[in-house]
């Protein structure tokens, strides 16, 4: 890694150099990229139709087969060829919804796979899907799919479709929208209904141009085919809205819905508290009853307006546990629906999981703990050639592990337009939380630059600053900015890059956003390589390499922080299975110790280096497996570890997925070690697409416990649900240092949620 005393360049980075550093660079790069004209092909004309549609999935409307069929082109795993069977795909509108109905042929009707019946859930089957760019801005995209038991799949893509911009692809998003299918001798059919209502688009001297692809998949087939062609080059190139093609509807006429969902939830709760000196516990049991009330409101076409009152997420998943091997916090995903819906539009990412604004801070503790909401606002959508998201929420008081904790208010605007191209912007963020404790407001500027088809530039900054609510005084502003820069080219095909620099001074801290650490330089300079096989000419459909390295240098004294080098590569299969290695090496300058367990890091320097493979098999089948090794130095001792992961599909209503990871930490020289186990089982069933059961049991022998969440829905009609959630946990390791027996349970509850919805 390098000599010890590697430093960066001296010199202060005052908050006018940043600033100066930020206009420069955007000023330079205007100047380029008006040299990249992007083609505009006259949209493709969709059908209005004027029939009744009865969406059974059988498309027995005369009405279908008078329709042109859109043409399909393989994709994958041979790009250009005709599919290897026949598909029949018609997309239209009238007044009210949009329809897609198919009629995929397959010579191997037995074949066709359609194992799940839940909700959002794939179980490797076959599938129909729609994505549409309903605003028309090459970057975010809505995803409908259905199987062939007519399962309803809807998840939001941001970021175009590539990774390392935030959450890309958001399954925990759901509209109002219908599909039924049906299986027959010859293959199987697919209807979807969706409401020019769910969708948010401009509206143009009588004519809405959207975003379009198509693509059906064959599973066993590990084949895609869609509408339009697409360029394998491009990553994940059927989920990318800058690749879909433009379409046309003409004289939609929609109305405004206000959609009112109210909700009665009522339960009891147990949970284990300790006194005063700690020296004994106790149970204590509450009965929980709650009223709230949801409005969804669309004041245009593309601006949708949400109110909140008294809000409860009792019905959301449980987190998956996760093991910690950082001194630094670890990063969930959020799964609440009320903070979804264009979500994208407030993504503000500094570098990694960092982010200005991270929705999870509201209505949670840090432990991940529930904290009572009162209410809020929410205003997400376009108003002219802006981009506008805007929240508000209120939380109540609420008792903490330690002491009554205030309400908080949480506050954040987000606006940003389009520049010179298609998929270039500018914008800005603000945000603000406040309580009886302090305030903490933090503002942004970012801009991102499409330079040609694959290069993009990213410049984003931000500042922070605390103010005392007693006194007025605010914090130091000149060491609370945050710089991030990246200037990457994304292809599938071929050589690509991102190279990153960034800055946080120490004082950086949005409490409303997500750091995970500041007072430091960045770079990131990585590298890959990918290469398209030829059907019987290679052995591979795919193969990549990459470089990936990343060096912290502390602000303070310039001195490295931390570093790693990652060399790797994967090679997948033409049945879709794959296999993966890396080496790694790191470096670690720890100016404090840290614990993970009860095993300690000692402060210091540490360079190791570690070795890691892993492979999974081909989707498509009722048995899936994906499993990893990893074996190195760590720190001044040795980690072990492997992870596997079986999954069964035993039959369209019940499915096992399951996850077993071991960790092996050893430090000889200090006679410490540490074994951690972490295991989690789901099992979900479901008797219909309406009624679902899923269990979902976790393990972790590093937090001691065993978390067990069972969730019952029934779901009458979209937005109209029934729930049972049913939540215990328990102590594994009930011993403590002080001699103190913790009891067998932590705390359990159980609650009944019916929420129903009104549409006006």
């Amino acid at each position: 890694m390098g000599s010890s005393s590697l430093r960066m360049p001296t010199g202060y980075l005052s908050p006018v150099r940043l600033i100066t550093i930020y206009l420069l660079w955007l000023a330079a790069c205007l100047g380029t990229v008006n040299a990249f004209a992007e083609p505009h092909p006259e949209p493709f004309p969709l059908t209005r139709i004027d029939f009744e549609v009865v969406l059974d999935g059988k498309l027995e409307e005369s009405g279908w087969q008078q329709l042109t069929p859109l043409p399909f082109t393989q994709l994958q795993p041979v790009a250009g060829v005709e599919p290897t069977e026949e598909t029949r795909v018609v997309v239209a509108y009238d007044d009210q919804y949009l329809y897609a109905a198919a009629d995929m042929l397959d010579s191997d009707a037995a074949g066709v796979r359609g194992n799940s019946l839940q909700r959002d859930s794939d179980g490797g089957d076959d599938m129909f899907t729609l994505l549409l760019d309903s605003f028309n801005d090459n970057e975010n995209g809505l995803i409908f799919s259905t199987n062939p038991v007519g399962t309803r799949i809807d998840e939001t893509v941001a970021n175009d479709a590539e990774s390392g911009g935030g959450s890309t692809f958001n399954r925990s998003w759901n509209t109002y929208w219908d599909a039924a299918a049906s299986r027959h001798d010859r293959g199987w059919s697919a209807e979807m209904r969706i409401p020019l209502t769910s969708l948010r688009f401009q509206n143009e001297d009588g004519q809405v141009v959207m975003g379009m692809t198509v693509t059906r998949w064959i599973s066993r087939k590990n084949e895609a085919a869609t509408f339009p062609a697409l360029d394998p080059s491009l990553n994940r190139a059927q989920f990318k809205p800058s690749a879909a093609r433009d379409v046309a509807l003409h004289n939609v006429e929609t109305r405004s819905p206000i959609y009112t969902t109210a909700y009665v939830l009522a339960g009891r709760r147990e949970e284990l508290d300790v006194n005063d000196d700690e020296t004994a516990f106790s149970v204590s049991d509450e009965d929980v009853s709650e009223v709230g009330l949801d409005v969804k409101y669309a004041l245009t076409s593309n601006l949708n307006l949400d109110l909140t009152v008294n809000t409860d997420f009792a019905q959301v998943e449980a987190d998956d546990a996760q093991v910690n091997l950082s001194r630094f916090s670890l990063f969930q995903t959020e799964k609440r629906q009320f903070f979804q819906e264009r979500s994208s539009i407030f993504n503000f990412h500094t570098g990694g999981p960092s982010r200005l604004f991270y929705s999870r801070r509201v209505g949670l503790s840090e432990d991940g703990e529930a904290v009572p909401i009162l209410g809020g606002i929410r205003l997400v959508g376009r108003m002219g050639d802006w981009d506008v998201g805007f929240m508000d929420m209120q939380t109540r008081d609420f008792q903490g592990e330690e002491r009554l904790e205030s309400g908080e208010n949480f506050g954040i605007l987000r606006l940003r337009r389009k520049v010179l191209n298609e998929r270039s912007y500018i914008g800005g963020i603000a945000a603000s939380r406040v309580s009886s404790d302090g305030y903490n407001y933090a503002w942004g500027l970012d801009t991102v630059l499409r330079l040609t088809d694959l290069d993009e530039l990213t410049v984003r900054l931000a500042q922070t600053f605390d103010e005392d609510p007693e006194t007025g005084e605010r914090s130091s502003d000149s060491d609370s900015f945050r710089l991030y820069s990246s200037l990457a080219r994304r292809t599938a095909d071929g050589l690509g890059y991102d190279f990153t620099f960034a800055y946080s001074g120490e004082d950086y801290q949005p409490d409303l956003g997500f750091a995970a650490r500041s007072g430091f330089f960045r770079l990131s300079p990585n590298i890959d390589h990918s290469s398209i096989g030829t059907r019987g000419e290679d052995r591979f459909q795919r193969i990549n390499y990459w470089f990936r390295s990343e060096a912290f240098w502390d602000d303070s004294d310039r001195e490295l922080e931390s570093a790693y080098v990652v060399l790797g590569g994967n090679r997948q299969t033409w049945a879709g299975g794959w296999f993966w290695f890396d080496l790694n090496l790191t470096r670690e300058q720890l100016e404090e110790s840290f614990e993970i367990g009860e095993v300690e890091v000692v402060a210091g320097r540490h360079d190791f280096y570690s070795l890691s493979g892993g492979f999974r098999l081909a989707e498509g089948q009722d048995f899936t497996f994906w499993g990893n090794l990893h074996a190195g130095t760590f720190y001044d001792g040795e980690r072990y570890s492997f992870q596997v992961n079986p999954g069964w599909v035993f039959s369209k209503f019940l499915s096992l997925a399951t996850t077993y990871q071991w960790n092996g930490i050893r430090f000889p020289d200090r006679e410490q070690e540490l074994d951690i186990h972490l295991a989690r089982v789901r099992l979900r069933f479901a008797l219909n697409n309406r009624l679902s059961v899923d269990l979902f049991t976790q393990y972790s022998s590093l937090a001691g416990s065993v978390a067990s969440n069972l969730r019952f829905r029934y779901n009458f009609s979209e937005g109209t649900d029934l729930y049972v959630v049913y939540n215990e946990s328990q102590n594994t390791d009930r011993l403590l240092d002080t001699g103190l027996e913790l009891p067998e349970r932590i705390g359990r509850s159980l609650l009944v949620k019916y929420s129903y919805t009104l549409p006006i």
